[in-house]
């Protein structure tokens, strides 16, 4: 920002302290990638309307944010009884170099701007990286304290939220989706925090608007609108999908969501090929007292498994492109399977350890704390290798194209309670020979 800015910016401050007004302060930020290396999305809201141009300044010095990009702003108004409308604000940094430290801060041009910010960029190329996972995280019982030491002492250098967020966004006219954001901003702001929906993302009217407005995925502003989407990012791919077209019995969404995760899985070439849906193919809980319609088997895990008349299920298709790690949430405990397809176990010598593994395996990592109790774990299923229901996070290491290690740690006893190596030979896919 130039001087002369700097000081018309300072200006219109004081008009808006002296008429007593106050000045919207930008709050919720969080990033996002966008399927560039070279891009960071940023995202942040208001609670009051700002006039003039929303942007983000940014720089690789703290005290130098010398580049400049405009932003976009959009509102929405929540369906609570209260209509309360809120103002979120999108702007994009560009032409980042890798690998470097960058610091930024949002605002618009005649409101408050936040405080300064700092987040890494990705190295070029095949990088080893660490990614945290997790489902259902809410605002009563989460594990936030957990989560923001993990990324301050660098545990991990990515989020993947496999759905259900603050039990909900939307709850008291959207105010726990608010608090959530307000929360996770140590973590979101400095690190990727990409999001899947899950059921309680569907909204009260079923349009996932506060998803779809607080949250730009991959996809936003296209068909897609951030449901579902993809990214490659080092040595991995990663491809998000909406299991609520299944569950709301969306034919048209759901052929379109498996079309287009046919396409792009056929066109990945990463050593690793990472999924996450919400609702889960493969778990062993039973059913809840609180949800005595939700277990394993359920008319939705079959659909998403196998399908359902015209909707096609996913199973056979993770199987013939060679996912190598299918992740879940929607069960609020972690289960990891053996290899499994069809209902067929794959029990391997080593439970902690897999050599190029027969089918996709599929880890359940929906028990980051939420407002319900332990989910119970008492089904003796042949397909079952750990499980816990402890409150927990999931971590994966990425070391290399053969080497990958995943562990859960209990946030409870603060402790892994899995720790699994996936190990293969280059350039194998489970389902088929290198």
């Amino acid at each position: 920002m130039t001087s002369s800015l700097h000081v018309v910016h300072y200006l219109s401050l004081l008009v808006l302290l002296h008429h007593g007004l106050s000045v919207p302060q930008p709050e919720q930020v969080h990033i996002s990638l966008t399927g560039d290396l070279s891009q960071m999305q940023v995202t942040w809201l208001t609670m009051e309307p700002v006039s003039g141009q929303p942007y983000v300044k940014y720089g690789r010095l703290e005290d130098d944010l010398k580049y400049k990009n405009p932003g976009v702003k959009d509102s929405f108004t929540d369906n609570g009884p209260q209509r309360k409308v809120r103002y979120v604000y999108t702007a994009q940094m560009t032409n980042l170099k890798p690998d470097t430290y960058y610091y930024y801060s949002v605002g618009s041009a005649n409101g408050a701007f936040s405080k300064v910010f700092k987040f890494k960029t990705f190295p070029q190329g095949e990088f080893p990286i660490k990614i945290c996972i997790y489902g259902d995280l809410g605002i009563q019982n989460g594990q936030f304290n957990d989560i923001i030491h993990g990324k301050e002492q660098g545990y991990y250098d990515m989020i993947i939220h496999v759905g259900d967020l603050a039990y909900d966004l939307f709850t008291e006219n959207g105010d726990y989706g608010d608090e959530f954001f307000r929360i996770m901003e140590p973590v979101t702001s400095t690190i990727p925090y990409m999001v899947i929906p899950g059921n309680h993302e569907q909204d009260v009217n079923l349009d996932f608007l506060h998803y779809r407005k607080r949250l730009v995925m991959p996809g936003k502003g296209s068909a897609l609108h951030g449901l579902y989407y993809s990214f490659n990012l080092g040595l991995f791919h990663f491809a998000g999908l909406n299991s609520e077209s299944y569950a709301l019995s969306r034919t048209d969404e759901t052929i379109d969501q498996f079309q287009w995760l046919k396409q792009d899985l056929d066109k990945t070439t990463a050593p690793w090929i990472f999924t996450a849906i919400h609702r889960p193919m493969y778990c062993s809980n039973s059913r809840p007292w609180y949800d005595p319609s939700n277990d394993c088997n359920g008319s939705d895990n079959i659909a998403i498994r196998v399908g359902d008349g015209n909707m096609p299920g996913l199973e056979q298709l993770y199987m013939e492109k060679g996912v190598d790690i299918a992740f879940y949430g929607h069960m609020h405990s972690y289960e990891r399977m053996w290899p499994v397809y069809n209902k067929v176990a794959y029990k391997q010598q080593d439970r902690d350890r897999t050599y190029n593994a027969p089918t996709p395996i599929h880890v359940v990592t929906g028990s980051a704390g939420c407002h319900t109790p332990h989910t119970r774990q008492d089904k003796n299923e042949k397909w079952s290798a750990v499980r816990s229901d402890d409150y927990g996070v999931t971590v994966v290491h990425l070391y290399n194209a053969t080497h990958a290690h995943l562990r859960q740690f209990s946030t409870e006893q603060h402790a892994d309670v899995d720790q699994y190596w996936l190990i293969k030979d280059e350039g194998y896919r489970p389902g088929r020979q290198p």
